[in-house]
């Protein structure tokens, strides 16, 4: 210690040591050269020993590692979150990290000229003053915050050893040759074909470290009372061979789709079009899984990387890592550093009917003699057998077969419908055959249904003359769909929609199930109560009903078995010349389908399609089309690492956000002198008249919208639904918990021509207390009145079937 005051502090009439050697050095001269002082820092002498030391300065500067790290954290997540809340490219991130830097630093430099001149106004030598000169330095964190993340590989540096950030791997899959241009000339170079794939295996240990999804794998959420509610209720996984013995082995729920990121109608249409897979782990409850940030990306590649060097190449190395998952004992993850070995396995891939068919290895085009994927149906027998009974079904043995057959004769894969053995077929638990489910939002909304709407209403307005087709548009623009379709209204039908030869009236798939749901209140009083077409599309709507319901009874399968049947056979004979498309076909297989892999909705694309529109947005804000696919991939991945922290540097479960409640708009009550004080006494025992609550206007559970005068499904009498009106909505407690004072209604009948529940306020309204958890199903409905009926009736047409249990 003598010798470094002799050498660093000789002619140094400030020095003023409060603190032991040790942290003096730390403090004072941390990062200098001082090889000339015999590494006094690392062979102190025994006389740098003083009586200080004794306060572990050890413990001193590890607190101050902490403090600074945290600080960088704070400052680095700063930087990621006004980059991805605000879709920022790397430009704008560089020039706001620069210009805040500059700020902070002229604002720290102002205040310290402030500190020194005050400090000599009082007659303090600023000098003096211990650690002020260290915290107003220019290379101090507080006065440069951003020199750890300055450059974007900093940034990407910090943010993968701080915040996890999980990297898509970029992998080369062939060259192309083109031409760039150098100077004023053209040269012709090899470009790399390139793929993006986020490691399957990074991305579970990942969210394997998160208490919440370690929670729900261990305990599973099967369904206790018989229905069938989720793919863990279904056949396939009940008779599976991994999870039928290891249930809580890890569910692989895929999705493959081609999605356009620029103008569909402009010249670039094709050339920056994605195929792209995403991931949702199926162990997460569906109320969960269902938020557009618990869907990982897994693999991206532009459509014409795709296309020339095949979809299994997307697929490889997905394959490689599931093979780890799939062997026996499982994988070893490292989860809250310590080994843990879990199995897992694909338990089915979502996608469109032609992605499906791309990935499947099916023929996708419609010259095949065998166009369906799950039966041996021709093109004939598709068209006039309506029971899944009468079609020979694929099997895995008679699909490996015909691979094998096309392999040596490739003309027969016009003959099986088949193109290629798919490289899923690779897995050691799933198959294509049995792992395809078809998809209930491009076979009915996209489909079926705007195919019957199209017919019915050609007939209603040009033969049947109930109406106009002007009259129609004008009373959708002025119906009252309800706040929960504000973003869903249909749009005006089109003379060119209605004579056109495409078998839909250009509607997007919410807007058509909106439409589809609302239609028989809007037009049921001008249509005949025995028109025979109007009879079919409320037939048509009653397997809607029960397709899109997320509770079913095996039995209710039954039943929907014999509507599709009867409304398949219908459609042949009141529009005779109309031909029986694929999608139709498909309806056949849905009993089967929900019976193996539970409700069309845990296997529908309507979430995945969803989650397209992130990579549109963020596509036409980069405006970067160079390598796209890359950095799409690289901002995704930046975006999950926002959602997953926090300021503080700490891990968050922001992929599954729905978990949260959040209250809107309202205003504090004494609770002592509301009319459903005793009510909530009994839910809650501590409360006490004095105590004040929130009546709120409006409230979010687990991602669901809840707003007065809505109404809820509360119960069944005789054989009826109960519904109710939300008159209040409590929140109690610093954990916000919520209460609904409902008033209740009669439920008199189901208006079949209006395929709507009809129902009055009784005459001695009465209250009830529920939690959401109570209600029969969760989601809010819109009551509906009708001018050309009784007074006082109302009508409530549910979104879909809710079995009574």
């Amino acid at each position: 210690m003598i010798k470094h005051l002799i050498l660093a502090h000789k002619n140094d009439p400030n020095l003023h040591m409060v603190y032991t050697y040790k942290n003096h050095f730390y403090r004072q001269h941390k990062g200098e050269d001082i090889a000339h002082e015999g590494d006094i820092a690392d062979h102190p002498s025994e006389n740098d020993v003083t009586p200080m030391e004794t306060d572990h300065p050890s413990n001193e500067i590890e607190e101050g590692n902490r403090t600074e790290l945290k600080l960088k954290r704070a400052n680095a997540f700063y930087i990621l979150r006004t980059k991805e809340v605000n879709l920022l490219t790397q430009k704008c991130v560089d020039d706001i990290v620069l210009g805040t830097g500059e700020l902070i630093r002229s604002t720290v430099e102002t205040v310290g000229n402030g500190v020194r001149e005050c400090l000599n106004s009082a007659g303090i030598p600023y000098e003096t003053v211990p650690g002020l000169q260290e915290l107003f330095a220019a290379n101090n964190p507080v006065s440069n915050p951003f020199e750890h993340v300055s450059t974007k590989y900093k940034q990407m540096s910090f943010f993968k050893q701080e915040f996890g950030l999980i990297e898509p791997r970029r992998i080369t899959v062939g060259h192309k040759s083109v031409r760039k241009r150098s100077g004023t000339m053209y040269k012709q170079v090899l470009k790399d074909e390139e793929m993006m794939y986020i490691p399957l295996l990074e991305i579970l240990e990942q969210l394997l470290n998160m208490d919440f999804v370690l929670s729900e794998i261990q305990v599973g959420h099967q369904s206790t009372n018989g229905l069938i509610q989720d793919f863990c209720d279904g056949q396939l996984f009940k008779a599976h061979p991994l999870f039928s013995s290891n249930p809580p082995a890890l569910q692989l729920m895929l999705y493959y789709d081609e999605l356009e990121i620029t103008n569909p109608l402009g010249s670039k249409t094709g050339t920056h079009k994605l195929g792209v897979i995403y991931l949702t782990l199926g162990n997460i409850p569906p109320l969960f899984r269902s938020t557009l940030d618990a869907i990982q990306l897994l693999a991206v590649a532009t459509y014409p990387v795709i296309k020339e060097y095949g979809i299994g190449t997307l697929m490889e190395p997905i394959m490689n890592d599931l093979a780890l998952i799939e062997q026996d004992g499982g994988y070893q993850f490292m989860v809250k550093h310590q080994p843990l070995s879990l199995s897992g396995t694909i338990v089915f891939v979502s996608g469109d009917n032609l992605g499906a068919q791309l990935v499947g290895g099916f023929k996708e085009s419609a010259s095949a003699n065998l166009r369906c994927r799950h039966c041996m149906g021709t093109v004939d027998e598709v068209t006039s057998k309506f029971r899944e009974k009468d079609f020979t079904l694929r099997t895995r043995a008679g699909h490996d077969h015909q691979c094998e057959c096309i392999e040596q004769d490739p003309d027969l894969s016009k003959t099986y419908g088949v193109k290629r053995r798919s490289i899923l077929c690779n897995s050691r638990y799933f198959h294509v055959v049995d792992g395809l489910p078809a998809d209930a939002m491009h076979d009915i909304l996209e489909g079926v249904l705007q195919y019957e709407c199209k017919e019915m209403l050609n007939i209603f307005i040009n033969e049947q003359t109930y109406f106009t087709l002007q009259q129609l548009n004008e009373k959708m623009k002025s119906f009252d769909f309800g706040c929960y379709n504000d973003k869903n209204k249909p749009s005006p039908i089109t003379r060119q929609a209605l004579k056109g030869d495409a078998n839909n009236v250009r509607q997007k798939a919410a807007q058509m199930w909106c439409l589809g749901k609302f239609l028989p209140l809007m037009i049921g009083r001008m249509v005949a109560i025995d028109d025979e077409y109007w009879q079919y599309f409320l037939l048509l709507l009653e397997i809607v009903d029960i397709v899109f319901s997320t509770s079913i009874t095996v039995d209710t399968l039954g039943v929907l078995e014999g509507l599709i049947e009867e409304y398949l056979w219908g459609f042949t004979n009141i529009y005779p010349g109309r031909s029986v498309i694929p999608k139709m076909h498909y309806l056949v297989h849905y009993p089967s389908h929900i019976y193996r892999f539970g409700p069309m909705t845990r296997t529908w694309c309507m979430r995945y399609e969803a989650k397209h529109s992130y990579f549109q947005r963020l596509a036409a804000y980069m405006g970067n089309f160079t390598n796209v696919a890359f950095t799409l991939a690289d901002r995704h991945q930046t975006h999950n690492c926002h959602v997953t922290n926090n300021s503080n540097g700490e891990r968050k479960e922001g992929l599954y956000k729905a978990k949260e409640t959040t209250v809107e708009s309202g205003k504090q009550v004494v609770v002592g002198d509301s009319v459903y004080f005793d009510e909530l006494r009994h839910n809650e025992r501590d409360l006490q008249p004095t105590d004040m609550v929130y009546e709120a206007k409006k409230v979010s559970i687990h991602g669901t919208v809840y707003k007065v005068k809505s109404i809820v499904h509360t119960g069944w009498m005789d054989e009826l639904p109960e519904f109710a009106s939300i008159s209040k909505i409590v929140v109690v407690g610093p954990s916000s918990r919520v209460y609904f004072v409902l008033t209740k209604y009669v439920t008199k009948q189901f208006a079949t021509h209006y395929h709507a529940f009809e129902a009055c306020k009784p005459r001695n309204e009465s209250i009830i207390l529920l939690q959401q958890c109570q209600f029969k199903h969760y989601l809010p409905l819109h009551a509906i009145s009708i001018s050309s009926v009784a007074d006082g009736l109302i009508y409530i047409a549910p979104r879909c079937n809710v079995p009574k249990c």
